[in-house]
């Protein structure tokens, strides 16, 4: 089986019912206050599979139409508050082909203070990224979207936040948009080439409980037909159209099934059982494990490669000064040489001068 190594990302087996159960091993069990880590940590995985669906993604959420090939480049750099020891965290901020970047900010509950952490990253990055003039400095914002995974009560369309320099220039508003998966169907995620993010699909079953008899509206056929269509059907049509890899695919099942066992185990509900019989993990067989290990070690090569590059880019701009620093040197040591020998000339001089005319 040949394993296949995208070379348009930077940092960064037709199984068809297969799953690897690494869940123990990629995604721990935890409790409430820390449940946005666990929806973070697959977002993150699904924005980071083969360039060419990631790409086809921002084609469908931005509205561009970048070729297939593109070039990604994933920014992850943490970004330290003014006087403190804390960090922020974008969710993803992607630069296509060194040009435009674009900032994914994905969200598992309510919250209407959001759009000040999507102003705040996008500013960090402008700043870090800044085009500095002669006298002037450009900040080259990332186009925002905020991506809501679950919510429980209403959130907008977009976010606006108004921005006054001064009272009298009617100030500037910074609207960042928003996508509701739990209002889209399968289907229409497909239309929109979302299909990276169709393991979220899954969140709709946190609507589908009856809160106070705490049982699942949904029949165990409604539940079997929306794992087996909606999901699983539509990534293996993906994958025959060929906007997904075969590994795009298996990770796509993979983390689909990670998530099914992460919210069987939270949720309180009778009628969940069906999805635990489903998703066989015995599909997958040892080579798909080994050619996912394969990939996830080349990945990790690949961001410390990146990050030697930058090194050594710092250690040679560094080189570069202490050369020019060294040439200065080694000019002003000539200067040095010239005036002490003009110097050496002129007591010559003196020394003649006062031998045969006497001490001025």
């Amino acid at each position: 089986m040949e394993v296949n190594k995208d070379k348009n990302v930077v940092q960064s087996v037709d199984k068809r019912n297969g799953f690897i159960d690494q869940t123990k091993e990629i995604l721990p069990v935890v409790d409430g206050g820390d449940i946005k880590q666990i929806f973070d940590k697959i977002f993150k995985k699904c924005i980071t599979l083969s360039a060419k669906s990631v790409v086809r993604m921002l084609n469908g959420m931005f509205g561009t139409d970048y070729p297939d090939d593109s070039k990604l480049t994933y920014n992850w750099t943490e970004f330290v508050k003014d006087n403190t020891m804390t960090t922020i965290l974008a969710d993803c901020i992607v630069t296509v082909n060194g040009g435009q970047s674009y900032h994914m900010e994905a969200q598992a509950y309510d919250d209407n203070e959001i759009i000040f952490r999507v102003f705040q990253y996008g500013f960090e990055h402008a700043k870090r990224t800044a085009d500095k003039e002669k006298n002037s400095i450009i900040l080259n914002f990332p186009e925002p979207v905020i991506i809501y995974l679950y919510y429980e009560n209403d959130v907008p369309d977009e976010y606006v936040m108004k921005i006054n320099f001064k009272a009298s220039d009617g100030g500037y508003e910074y609207v960042v948009p928003v996508i509701k998966i739990p209002e889209l169907s399968a289907e229409e995620m497909v239309k929109r080439n979302m299909i990276i993010l169709i393991p979220f699909q899954l969140m709709k079953l946190r609507y589908w409980v009856d809160k106070k008899k705490k049982v699942m509206t949904k029949t165990p056929e409604e539940l079997k037909n929306f794992i087996e269509c909606d999901i699983i059907g539509s990534i293996n049509k993906n994958l025959d159209l060929g906007n997904i890899t075969d590994t795009d695919a298996s990770r796509l099942k993979r983390y689909t099934l990670m998530l099914r066992d992460y919210l069987c185990e939270h949720m309180e509900a009778d009628g969940l059982e069906v999805l635990k019989g489903m998703m066989d993990h015995s599909f997958m067989t040892d080579v798909d494990i080994i050619c996912e290990k394969y990939e996830e070690a080349q990945q990790k090569l690949e961001e410390t490669q990146q990050k030697l590059d930058e090194s050594q880019l710092k250690l040679g701009e560094s080189q570069q000064k202490l050369d020019e620093s060294q040439q200065k040197l080694g000019e002003l040591q000539k200067n040095n040489n010239s005036l002490q020998k003009d110097n050496d000339e002129l007591l010559k001089k003196v020394k003649a001068y006062e031998e045969q005319y006497g001490i001025l």
